[in-house]
């Protein structure tokens, strides 16, 4: 017997999400993000809409991080910018980085005065390198244990608020290296509008 299949919608920081409702066939909630950014969710027959919209909320940041991803992967111009224009977007996206970094991420952590361990702190104060090169599918990463930051290349293109978004995304993991509820309410007390600033880069792209 086939599934009813309901076409759905959900909002979640900002962004309207479809998803295909699929009743019946599963015990439990079956989230599945495909690698085109669809996304369907099975649900058992008698599960209510109230429940489906509470299980999409707690999964909300996984499926905004998942679209994003993809549509960042279909997107993302392709590396092909002569090598003077690449120095070029470089040097004035670290201007811009580093701009942000003095004006924005040194005081909101300052302001929080958060307990942190000695290298972590000086890795927020003044990280071992800032790398800027293309990237196929992300923003931005860090690596928690040497102090490193890499960033698209083509993030110079974004709105002035989406790259400082980015910018202390990757700086909060020196503290929370995982995407965590502790995490989040981190973004939230030192960027309380980062939703609405992520689904603006998100929206863009």
């Amino acid at each position: 017997m086939n599934q009813p299949v309901k076409q759905k919608y959900f909002r979640y920081g900002g962004a309207l999400y479809p998803y295909e409702l699929h009743i019946g066939g599963v015990k439990r909630l079956n989230l599945r993000i495909r690698s085109d950014g669809s996304i369907r969710l099975s649900v058992p027959r008698a599960t209510s809409q109230r429940q489906i919209d509470a299980f999409l909320v707690r999964c909300g940041d996984k499926i905004a991080d998942a679209v994003a991803r993809i549509q960042a992967n279909k997107s993302a111009p392709k590396p092909e910018l002569p090598a003077a224009e690449q120095r070029a977007k470089k040097e004035q996206l670290l201007a811009i980085i580093q701009a942000c970094h003095r004006n924005v991420i040194l005081p909101r952590f300052a302001a929080l005065n958060l307990p942190m361990t000695e290298e972590q702190r000086q890795f927020i104060t003044s990280p071992t390198a800032i790398r800027i090169h293309p990237m196929k599918s992300r923003w931005g990463s860090c690596n928690v244990k040497k102090g490193t930051l890499n960033f698209n290349l083509y993030l110079i293109d974004q709105l002035p608020e989406c790259i400082e978004y980015v910018v202390m995304h990757e700086f909060a993991h020196f503290v929370q290296p995982d995407h965590s509820p502790a995490y989040h309410a981190l973004m939230t007390a030192l960027m309380p509008d980062w939703k609405g600033r992520k689904a603006k880069l998100n929206a863009k792209n």
